[in-house]
């Protein structure tokens, strides 16, 4: 068994970050300096190029044929298609200018205002615009017909959220456009392309796929129906994987594509349009790979074979290579790749690992040993395991076992993607499945409203719990909302982005906090009523307890605007759940007041208080706040304080606030606290009880007065005490005053 990438996250441990990891680690691709896009590096665009080539291949097998259409499409043949261009208007790039020149204040080149096009242009999203404006000067009769046209091609669609191959502002893929002369001509090239994709899957890519049709609200914008084939990652996931649309006559009649039929009538063409993309690696990586690197199926390995020799000196590698040589021909005749790394600039340690972690199928070893034996290791990469076998025959027994490989990596995706298909009979049923991932089979009554139930929809608020410091908190369901929401409002934007980051996620993120919340919560309202969907984070916990989201979600109340919460870990509760003291009766105080007046008024309030109760504080804040409540509650009172909660140094402090004052009497506090105080006796003081009972009710109140509380606080404190109201003891006072 090989040694684990000790640098290379585990798949348990935090799947996306495994993903993006190992896309760099085997050499795959890097981001670029253009935001967004990638430089798709060497190896993985080889593996690119053999993907490409197979499915050229089974495309002209098919009949259809490759042309190129221009990058740049002209703003007014978008917005022929009114479905077309309201799906894409959002994601496009624009040109509007065709000229630089020298800055004459010396700031190196600008746009020349006076370069500005007539026509704005726009970096392709799709082609079927200028591909259908190109058809109508190709066809006029039904002897044009059909035409089958496949393009490999960039293309550009301005992504907020990016990833590695799954999600690009830049990705290159095939589109293939075709023109038919009856709807049901069209409608068999859709599905018969859906097929090739899904045979391709299968037989090259060994990812199981399951067939289907998109819903109304899925469908590719212009389009009547899409058919799509969906795979399972491993982490239970779907990830579309190949998508193919019968656009009936949307864009002939956009673009006036027509011609006479054999009845030598007019008719519009009917079309379809299909393709696959970079996001196939993607799927290549995420279905079979493991915590030691790429696992590649063997038909779409640039390299299926490695050697690698293992020598003491020159003479010994001499005949190695002698030996190897007659290897390494006959299985190139055979049509297998395979590379002989003899290169003395790394160790054969280092080159094992490389290979392992680069998925190489099937790697052969020849040392000295094996050299006067006849013999090599083999190791196969998707089991791990090795073996050593005589020289005589190994070709055909190389060839054999790159097709056992091939069989069992699909296999082992196959039986994990069945073990992932669970049926569910209720939608309460659902729910609870849907949280644990994989492929559900439910019924469905086709509409929108039930689809709907089940995505996150524009014009809502979700208030997402985030911790700050322990991603492992963070639920499956709220992943989802911030990585599809079109925009994340957060307290702390910079600890919010290092959390976005650690998944992946690439969001919108807008600052939303105490001192901005009038304007911006103006702001996200009017965003949210114009569709838009926000999640709203916080710094620890459920945002609105304690923070200015509680603001936000009145707004939303006040303008009909949905608000949903998604739930996880909060770091009140957490503290509560920690403390040791009493849980069956609790309140949340939040943090005090800043005012003096009220604070004091909420203090006394507190002084009182029989449940549990529980404080948030501000380390700079801390060292006072635990001074006024001893002074207050009492020096005995027990008191858990917890900090970091959420985090990844969580520490539970459990004392008196005695204990608490001295603890912070000579260092500082850091980090976030949440104190939980033990209420007050529930029994009630006896009147020997206490030394202020004994004072007269002037001399009570007289007390807290010099205590710092004003008169009215002080009345309510002294009425507390001697178990009466306020209102009683005002009498008695004023009765005082008259005598």
């Amino acid at each position: 068994m090989a040694v684990e990438l000790k640098d290379l996250t585990k798949r348990s441990e935090n799947y996306s970050q495994w993903y993006n990891e190992l896309v760099v680690k085997a050499d795959l691709a890097e981001q670029s300096a253009v935001r967004g896009c990638m430089v798709i590096k060497p190896y993985g665009y080889a593996i690119w190029e053999k993907m490409q080539r197979q499915l050229d291949d089974m495309f002209k097998e098919t009949g259809h044929v490759n042309a190129y259409f221009p990058l740049l499409i002209p703003k007014s043949f978008l917005s022929r298609e009114a479905e077309h261009v309201e799906g894409f208007a959002k994601e496009c790039a624009v040109v509007t200018h065709y000229r630089l020149k020298n800055d004459p204040n010396g700031g190196g080149v600008v746009v020349d205002p006076a370069a500005k096009l007539e026509e704005e242009l726009i970096i392709r999203p799709t082609s079927e615009t200028i591909i259908w404006n190109t058809y109508k000067n190709w066809i006029n009769s039904y002897r044009d017909l059909p035409i089958l046209c496949n393009q490999w091609a960039n293309v550009f669609r301005w992504e907020m959220r990016t990833r590695l191959f799954l999600r690009t502002a830049e990705f290159l893929w095939q589109e293939g456009h075709t023109a038919h002369a009856t709807r049901e001509e069209a409608e068999e090239e859709a599905i018969k392309m859906l097929n090739v994709y899904a045979e391709f899957a299968e037989k090259y890519m060994a990812v199981p796929v399951v067939k289907g049709v998109k819903s109304a609200n899925e469908r590719f914008a212009g389009a009547l129906n899409t058919y799509t084939i969906e795979a399972m990652m491993q982490d239970g996931k779907a990830l579309q994987s190949g998508t193919s649309h019968f656009l009936g006559q949307n864009f002939a009649k956009a673009f006036d594509v027509q011609f006479v039929n054999k009845e030598n009538k007019l008719e519009y063409v009917w079309a379809t349009s299909w393709g696959v993309s970079t996001r196939l690696m993607g799927a290549l990586i995420m279905t079979h790979s493991d915590d030691n690197g790429l696992v590649l199926p063997p038909h779409l390995a640039p390299i299926q074979v490695v050697i690698v020799p293992i020598y003491k000196n020159a003479d010994m590698l001499a005949k190695i290579d002698e030996k190897v040589a007659g290897i390494v021909a006959k299985l190139k005749s055979m049509g297998i790749s395979v590379k002989y790394d003899n290169a003395d600039n790394k160790r054969p340690g280092f080159k094992f690992a490389d290979y392992e972690v680069k998925g190489v199928p099937v790697r052969l070893v020849m040392g000295g040993r094996d050299l006067e034996n006849n013999t090599m290791e083999i190791m196969r990469r998707d089991t791990l395991e090795k073996e050593t076998r005589s020289c005589e025959g190994i070709e055909e027994y190389v060839k054999d076992l790159l097709e056992e490989i091939q069989a069992n990596v699909y296999k082992k995706a196959l039986d994990y993607r069945n073990s992932r298909i669970t049926s569910v009979d209720s939608y309460d049923e659902f729910k609870e499945k849907i949280e644990e991932g994989g492929f559900i089979l439910a019924h469905w009554d086709g509409t929108t409203e039930t689809e709907e139930k089940n995505r996150v929809l524009g014009g809502t608020l979700y208030l997402v719990a985030t911790p700050i410091g322990n991603p492992a908190d963070l639920s499956e369901r709220a992943k989802k909302v911030l990585s599809e929401v079109n925009l994340v409002a957060a307290e702390d934007t910079r600890n919010t982005a290092k959390l976005l980051s650690f998944f992946g996620i690439s969001a919108t993120l807008i600052s939303y906090h105490e001192h901005n919340k009038r304007a911006r919560g103006e702001e996200l309202c009017e965003k949210l009523a114009a569709g838009a969907s926000v999640a709203l984070v916080t710094d620890a916990g459920t945002p609105a307890i304690s923070d200015p989201g509680a603001d936000l979600v009145a707004l939303c109340a006040d303008r009909g605007i949905p608000v949903t919460s998604v739930p996880g870990c909060v770091a009140g509760i957490t503290a509560l759940t920690l403390s040791g003291l009493p849980t069956d009766r609790f309140v949340f105080e939040g943090f005090l007041p800043m005012d003096k007046t009220k604070r004091r008024e909420r203090l006394a309030e507190l002084a009182a208080e029989r449940r549990t109760f529980i404080l948030h504080e501000a380390p700079h804040k801390l060292k006072h706040t635990l001074s006024e409540l001893a002074e207050t509650l009492g020096s005995e009172r027990r008191i858990a304080l917890c900090r970091e909660l959420t985090k990844r140094n969580e520490e539970v402090i459990r004392t008196t606030l005695a204990g608490a004052v001295e603890r912070y009497r000579e260092s500082d506090p850091r980090g976030e606290y949440v104190l939980v105080l033990e209420g007050a006796t529930a029994v009630p003081a006896k009147e020997t009880d206490s030394p202020l009972l004994a004072l007269s009710p002037e001399e009570h109140v007289a007390y807290y007065e010099k205590a710092g509380l004003s008169r009215m606080e002080a009345t309510k404190a002294a009425a507390r005490d001697r178990g009466m109201t306020k209102s009683e003891l005002y009498r008695i006072l004023h009765a005082s005053f008259e005598k």
